[in-house]
C-alpha cells in the first residue's frame, strides 16, 4: 500500500474535513443570514468544530481533549467551516450587487 507522506496526508485530511454537507449548508446559511462579519465567522467556526466533535465518541473527545492532534483536527474543522462561510459571503455579496444593479435601472 502506497500511503502519502505526512504533510500530504494532513492535506488530504483537511480536504476531507471540508466536504461535509452539514458544514456546507449551515455555514453558508450563517454567512447569508447573520450580518456582522466577526459574529458570523465565529458562528461558522463553532459549527465546523462542533460538527467534527459530535462525530467522535464522547469518551474519546474528552479524554483526548488536550491532545495536540485532536486540537489540530478540531481547528481544521473550524477552518473548513470558515471556508464555507467565505463561499456564502461571496454569494451574499453577488446577490446584493445584482439587486442594486436591477433597482438602479
Amino acid at each position: 500500500m502506497n500511503l502519502p507522506a505526512p504533510p500530504n496526508l494532513r492535506g488530504c485530511c483537511s480536504w476531507l474535513l471540508f466536504f461535509s454537507w452539514i458544514k456546507a449548508i449551515l455555514c453558508t446559511a450563517t454567512a447569508i443570514i447573520v450580518r456582522p462579519r466577526l459574529v458570523s465567522i465565529g458562528i461558522a467556526f463553532l459549527i465546523g468544530a462542533v460538527e467534527s466533535a459530535v462525530d467522535h465518541p464522547r469518551e474519546l473527545l474528552f479524554v483526548q481533549f488536550l491532545d495536540v492532534y485532536n486540537d489540530v483536527a478540531l481547528a481544521l474543522s473550524g477552518l473548513a467551516g470558515v471556508a464555507w462561510w467565505c463561499i456564502g459571503r461571496a454569494i451574499r455579496t453577488i446577490e446584493i450587487r445584482a439587486y442594486r444593479a436591477r433597482t438602479k435601472n
